[in-house]
């Protein structure tokens, strides 16, 4: 009996502690919400209730202070609606009884709180609640270490006028930012495209950039020396790619003892070279070049090679294609 006594004051020890902690810094978190600045402004205030009732006087007050801490006479108006919610837990009196050996019940509220200014709004949702049960009365201190509905609606409310004014805030800097030529907007895809060849002809955010860049450039016939040292490196890069026998500016089915050589990118090029033999001019050699490519990349990542450098060659044939079409 003496053990359960000691056991049930410890857990009431602990359980009040913990409360009082919880107090504790939520004070202090009020406290710092105080030192808050806001802009500020006129203040409208509309409590809206529901068939549950409309706000405590507990929700009012904090309203209040969250009110007094940021109101002034600018012409700023401020519009903060509280609507008590429908959705609220109330206590069953016929529950209550039976609470008396069992677990306390939960009585809460909710409540919409919105704040406008201008254009800009917050909103949110904040349920109130309190323990109730005969046997709770051991817990009291519940009542003096738990936080306060007051400071909860104030800390919600002043939070909500402090996110419309961030938003306030944020737009001004935006609308106020000098705006950006054209020509200077765009200069870096050209920089970032001269750097990496393929991730600019294989990422479709860039290549979308890159395709709007050159239609300025065009419409407004000015020669951007970003887009030119990209057209430089583009036809460097094409001239000087060379794999095998056939995968180079100039193919030559003599250049090696054994044309092919041993490699499925040489014998693609090769199928290619064919065909503009055969078809000069026509779009569907060049077409079927590019698929074929593509299936021995697909090839070459799913499978178990190691070759390196083959991959890097295909990947470089790929690009100097893909933004030859975009860029001429």
């Amino acid at each position: 009996m003496k053990i359960s006594f000691v056991i049930s004051l410890f857990f009431f020890f602990f359980f009040n502690c913990e409360l009082m902690t919880i107090r504790s810094d939520h004070s202090y978190k009020v406290s710092q919400l105080n030192k808050s600045l806001c802009w500020g402004g006129k203040f409208n205030v509309q409590y809206v209730a529901s068939v549950n009732g409309g706000a405590s006087d507990d929700v009012k007050k904090g309203v209040n202070k969250a009110i007094a801490l940021c109101e002034n006479n600018m012409v700023d108006r401020i519009d903060i609606t509280i609507e008590r919610s429908t959705d609220d837990e109330s206590l069953n009196y016929g529950s209550f009884i039976f609470s008396l050996f069992l677990v306390p019940l939960l009585e809460s509220s909710g409540y919409q709180i919105k704040v406008v200014k201008n254009k800009f709004i917050s909103k949110g949702t904040i349920v109130l609640s309190r323990n109730i049960s005969p046997w709770y009365i051991f817990l009291i201190p519940n009542y003096f270490f738990g936080t306060s509905h007051e400071d909860l609606i104030f800390e919600e409310v002043l939070n909500h006028i402090l996110e419309v004014e961030e938003q306030e805030k944020l737009y001004a800097i935006e609308k106020n930012r000098p705006t950006v030529s054209s020509e200077k907007k765009f200069r870096n895809v050209f920089r970032e495209c001269s750097f990496d060849l393929y991730e600019c002809a294989m990422n479709e955010a860039i290549k979308h950039r890159l395709k709007i860049a050159i239609q300025i450039e065009k419409k407004d016939n000015k020669i951007i020396s970003d887009l030119a040292e990209l057209r430089e490196r583009l036809n460097t890069k094409e001239k000087n790619f060379a794999h095998g026998c056939f995968c180079r500016t100039n193919p030559d089915p003599n250049l090696f003892s054994k044309c092919p050589v041993e490699s499925d990118f040489d014998s693609i090029c090769e199928d290619n070279y064919n065909c503009n033999q055969l078809k000069p001019g026509d779009n569907s050699c060049g077409i079927t070049f590019w698929n074929q490519l593509i299936k021995l990349e697909k090839k070459l990542k799913d499978g178990k090679f190691n070759d390196y450098y083959l991959k890097e060659k295909i990947k470089e044939q790929l690009a100097i294609m893909h933004l030859k079409i975009i860029i001429n």
